[in-house]
């Protein structure tokens, strides 16, 4: 029932495997510009910073490696499981031309879609609480709405 054809199966099979193994070698080279920063190390203030953030953008670095090889993981645990190229939300098939440019792509382009817009959704209301110091509340458009009360005012209101 798949789309994909065995060919195209096992050509996205062989960009998992190779890309577990950039990831692996990636992970392994980096280890060493992740340990922290020895502070018995004499070395000036600047250099210092310099290389805290160099260890900052390593360790960033790292974390998405880890979550992408993650991802790739379990993408080939699909493949074994004969469920790879059929997307684990609505069981739909993802595209080829999806699978190509990214081979551990869990989700079809519509349920991705919908995630993020979920994500996008869920951001914008946590980043749209106010602050508690300000005089008056920062409003997000989406959420909420400028009335005056009674004694001229401004407040906010938001939708029940």
């Amino acid at each position: 029932m798949h789309e994909l054809t065995d060919q195209q199966l096992t050509e996205l099979h062989r960009a998992l495997v190779e890309l577990r193994r950039e990831l692996q070698k990636q992970l392994e080279d980096s280890t060493d510009g992740a340990k922290p920063i020895s502070l018995d190390e004499s070395i000036g203030r600047l250099t210092r910073m310099d290389a805290m953030q160099q260890q900052s953008m390593v360790q960033a670095n790292r974390r998405t490696a880890q979550t992408r090889l993650t991802r790739i993981e379990a993408a080939l645990r699909r493949y074994h499981s004969k469920e790879y190229g059929l997307c684990v939300e609505c069981e739909e098939e993802i595209g080829y031309a999806r699978l190509k440019a990214q081979p551990e792509a869990p989700f079809c382009i519509g349920c991705q879609g919908n995630r993020e817009t979920r994500e996008a959704s869920r951001e914008a209301r946590i980043n749209c609480f106010p602050r508690t110091n300000a005089p008056f509340p920062r409003l997000c458009a989406h959420e909420s709405f400028l009335e005056k009360s009674p004694d001229g005012q401004r407040v906010v209101s938001l939708p029940r």
